[in-house]
């Protein structure tokens, strides 16, 4: 007897994405081939009758199936019935219930497409008749940006083979309904690939045990009876200020060797991105990553250049977060969910007289499909701030991405030879999604679902990681918490402790870890889990990579030479004899010539020396600190230096020091590979403000540890200052 079991759903489950993958098994003796048909029995919740039918059909190979359900906001009951190929009729049929929900008050990831100022696109109309509108909004967003421009004529170039596309099409059928469509079918072919992207990455959360969370898309709330999926997100279009021959240069290609600028377009995508923030044409916001598809990419068959193109993607916590692809890889995507599985096993040749082999890693459509989809995804990745990972999307997993969504591989697949039945055991060997990548996505803003918001409250984005140093190793604390710490050994990922509790359980943790505000890492406990003594000078490097829940991050690249704060020798006369120690420093420690270590009097010798005045020098970057100090034995001033000399130069700011005993309590740094500005706070509450770049680098605060003092600075520069840390009693 025949029955429709899902491994990875339960009926009546809330889901927190748009589309959601749905994998299964219909199994008897040794499982059958077949399909099943997908039928919405919620009339306001019917599939679009153009793009994704009211019926949809999945294969079943060897009883193992994979659904792509889009869903409605609310109620969702289907109907799943199955068709064995061996009796031709319907032997079990079954219904699900979901509920879809969303909070819009989570920051999506937004879509992009950029076009060079001079590109194609201006002189040219979609065909597309979509009902629902999308093309008029389309085609009033391409006037609003053409401006006065408008009435220059750019043709599409030619071929030996005819008109081609906006984007890169062999000939034929896909450059045919490529050209047709114009921007609309661009648009449908990006949307659904972002969609595909989604439901992956929540069906790896779930297989993680982190819930089904993923980045949420900037997508209307209506049904899809009004407008089909592949339409629902928006897609901004923006214009760069840069001409076609500068996104075409050879020079500006990223897989030109020795190319000038090989990051061109990311730096150009950054551009776009700003100009539409300052002239009100697109409303992004720092909080939401965004995901550009370059259109202007050619392949030059005669030079084997890929042009208009990078592959390349960054996260910031002080700007905008973005990843840019080429659009080479289009004409091997779906533009609906009817054609998924085709797309992901088309053997069609990759015709390299007008498309790219990329890499050489896409000699057939499904292939093209996998690395271009997946490198963009990628690329996303970084910017919803991963580095590169050992293994999973961040490590070229996506070579397999096709797993994520199909039972069967194509006959020829190079690697599996038609691997039968493709099921959640074998689909995520390289394709996945790594825990430490995971684990971030956790604690990322934009894949907040709603019971985070209401235990977590807000996104404490401005809180940075403080490090404090002891005799017992680093003690790390972040007001927001800390999601986890990633250790290397060398220069390899090794391992991870991570926090991705909360304080009530819920169906996923059963309450877990919350993440601590405060925690210290000994070297007996670092030892355990690396199983060899951190601290023998034998040993290899280790080094933290500690994250916060808010996502700002600050790293020890050695656990053994920074991880302690290190006793300073001591030649001036003091009135306390407690050891004075190297604390937690900000910036590049590694970076500039210039060494040094300033003790104040003050802190050596109290009931002579006053500290009665602080100048601060800068300039793009904090410059250097004089320290004026009162003798009242002598009744002399004096003065310590911190930083490179300032010769006859003007203080920014001379902060006088009004309460006799005063000292400071910690500095407030704006800091990345050098100290961008800094505002000094003294034990009694009065502060120096502000000064330096403000905007630059992220901010961090150095203070002593409960109990100690800062005593004096230490710092490396060069020009200016390039880090400052604390000598702390």
């Amino acid at each position: 007897m025949f029955e429709v079991r899902f491994d990875n759903i339960a009926n009546n489950e809330t889901v927190y994405t748009r589309l959601v993958i749905l994998s299964g098994s219909v199994l008897e003796g040794g499982g059958e081939d077949g399909y099943l048909t997908v039928e919405s029995l919620e009339p306001s919740a019917r599939l679009h009758p153009i793009e994704d039918a009211a019926w949809q059909t999945w294969e079943v190979n060897a009883g193992y199936f994979k659904i792509l359900l889009p869903l409605v906001l609310g109620q969702n009951e289907v109907r799943v019935r199955f068709r064995s190929s061996s009796s031709g009729r319907d032997e079990a049929e079954v219904t699900l219930r979901l509920t879809y929900e969303r909070d819009m008050r989570v920051p999506p990831l937004q879509l992009c497409m950029l076009a060079a100022s001079d590109s194609p696109l201006y002189s040219t109309t979609s065909n597309s008749t979509d009902d629902g509108g999308s093309n008029n909004k389309m085609e009033s967003l391409k006037r609003k940006m053409l401006g006065n421009s408008s009435r220059r004529k750019y043709e599409l170039p030619h071929d030996e083979a005819g008109p081609r596309a906006l984007v890169d099409a062999p000939p034929g059928h896909a450059r045919e309904k490529l050209r047709r469509g114009g921007l609309d079918e661009i648009k449908r072919r990006l949307c659904l690939q972002v969609y595909l992207w989604q439901a992956f990455h929540a069906e790896e959360m779930r297989r993680h045990g982190l819930d089904r969370r993923a980045f949420q898309l900037e997508d209307t709330t209506i049904a899809p009876a009004q407008r089909p999926l592949s339409l629902l997100a928006d897609v901004h279009l923006l214009r760069s200020k840069h001409t076609l021959a500068e996104f075409l240069d050879k020079d500006n290609a990223q897989q030109q060797k020795n190319a000038k600028n090989g990051g061109a377009m990311h730096v150009f995508a950054g551009e776009a991105i700003r100009e539409a923030v300052e002239t009100g044409t697109a409303p992004f916001h720092r909080d939401s990553p965004l995901a550009v598809l370059i259109l202007d990419t050619r392949w030059d068959y005669e030079a084997s250049l890929l042009r208009g193109h990078a592959a390349v993607g960054a996260a910031t916590r002080d700007d905008f977060s973005y990843g840019v692809m080429g659009s080479h890889f289009l004409w091997s995507a779906p533009s609906n969910l009817n054609e998924v599985t085709f797309a992901f096993t088309n053997e069609a040749k990759t015709e390299t007289q007008f498309v790219v082999n990329d890499l050489n890693e896409c000699p057939t459509a499904w292939q093209t499909l996998n690395i271009g989809s997946g490198a963009m995804l990628h690329e996303v990745g970084h910017a919803l701030d991963n580095p590169h990972w050992p293994d999973g999307i961040m490590a070229r997993g996506y070579v397999e991405f096709n797993r994520a969504f199909c039972t069967r591989e194509p006959p020829r697949a190079p690697a599996s030879k038609g691997t039968k039945p493709i099921t959640p055991n074998n689909d995520a060997g390289k394709n996945h999604l790594h825990r430490c990548q995971a684990v971030r996505a956790f604690h990322h803003p934009c894949f907040r679902i709603p019971a985070d918001l209401e235990q977590w409250g807000p996104h404490a984005a401005s809180t940075s990681i403080t490090p404090g140093l002891t005799g017992q190793g680093p003690t790390l604390s972040n007001e927001s918490g800390i999601a986890s710490i990633e250790i290397s050994v060398g220069e390899t990922h090794k391992t991870h402790i991570e926090y991705v509790g909360r304080a009530v359980a819920t169906r996923s943790n059963g309450g877990g870890t919350a993440s601590p505000k405060k925690l210290q890492i000994s070297p007996y406990y670092l030892s355990q889990l690396l199983h060899f003594d951190v601290m023998d000078p034998r040993s290899p490097t280790v080094s933290l990579n500690v994250v916060g829940a808010n996502l700002r991050q600050e790293k020890l690249s050695d656990y053994r030479d920074q991880g302690f704060a290190q006793l300073v020798h001591v030649t001036e006369k003091t009135d306390d004899p407690r050891p004075i120690y190297k604390g937690a420093a900000a910036g590049n420690q590694d970076g500039g010539s210039l060494r040094q270590t300033q003790i104040f009097p003050s802190k050596l010798q109290p009931s002579i020396f006053a500290m009665i005045g602080i100048d601060i020098y800068v300039g793009a970057a904090l410059d250097a600190f004089t320290f004026h100090f009162h003798n009242w034995s002598t009744n002399a001033r004096s003065t310590v230096h911190v930083g490179p000399p300032q010769n006859d130069k003007v203080p920014n700011c001379q902060f006088a020091i009004r309460e006799a005993a005063d000292s400071i309590a910690r500095l407030e740094l704006r800091c990345g590979a050098w100290i961008d500005a800094v505002n000094i706070i003294m034990t009694s509450g009065a502060q120096s403000g502000w000064y330096g770049n403000v905007e630059g680098g992220s901010q961090k605060v150095l203070e002593a540890p409960q109990g100690q003092e800062i005593v004096g600075l230490f710092c490396s520069a060069g020009q200016w200052c390039d880090s400052i840390g604390i000598l702390i009693r």
